[in-house]
């Protein structure tokens, strides 16, 4: 490795030049305290942000937490992801991400009508565990995300998120019809004579 200078530079504070050779400066995608409906976190399921105070009491995107919402097992089953990535979000099945004044669920394309079900009601009940661990309000707003829809605030949670990942989430009912249509095409056509038919 050819002699490097490692500079460390506060945040806030970088050089004009890094961010010319970043592209240019941009603000970060976050989800702003307030809301309600139509703003920023619309959506959300009978629930305002103004009783969590998860932002004033210095909460930050880092502490977000992400749990896995299975029945393959067939019962279901949650099982929290640490130090997760974009790629823990399993397209079969449905994810809760608590980013601390609102729970998320996060839908997969292939999730079951189970695990839809019953993921609102787990993340009611890990509203009220939370609250009695930490002290913030069980009334936290939950938000239902469609995988494919995430919107920035949600992005935002996920360091490196990239939307071309997204595009490449596997779709069952996709992957189905596409099989029948290629099994379909690979089945040489029969012709069989019928005595007495004219041609």
């Amino acid at each position: 490795v050819a002699d490097v200078k490692v500079v460390v530079v506060e945040e806030g504070s970088e050089p004009s030049a890094l961010w010319s050779a970043l592209g240019g400066k941009a603000d970060y995608a976050k989800a702003a305290p307030g809301g309600g409906k139509g703003g920023l976190l619309g959506g959300l399921r009978g629930r305002g942000l103004a009783a969590n105070s998860a932002y004033a009491s210095g909460y930050s995107p880092d502490d977000a937490r992400l749990f896995h919402v299975t029945d393959r097992t067939g019962v279901v089953k949650v099982e929290e992801i640490l130090n997760f990535a974009q790629d823990d979000l399993d397209p079969d099945d449905v994810s809760i991400v608590d980013a601390g004044s609102v729970l998320y669920l996060w839908i997969g394309m292939g999730a079951s009508e189970a695990e839809k079900a019953k993921a609102p009601e787990l993340a009611d009940k890990f509203a009220a565990k939370s609250s009695a661990q930490s002290g913030r309000s069980a009334q936290l707003p939950v938000v239902r995300i469609e995988a494919g829809r995430e919107p920035a605030h949600f992005k935002a949670l996920f360091h490196g998120w990239s939307d071309e990942k997204v595009a490449l989430f596997y779709d069952p009912y996709e992957a189905r019809l596409l099989a029948e249509k290629q099994v379909r095409r690979s089945r040489p056509s029969v012709v069989t004579a019928v005595p007495g038919a004219r041609r």
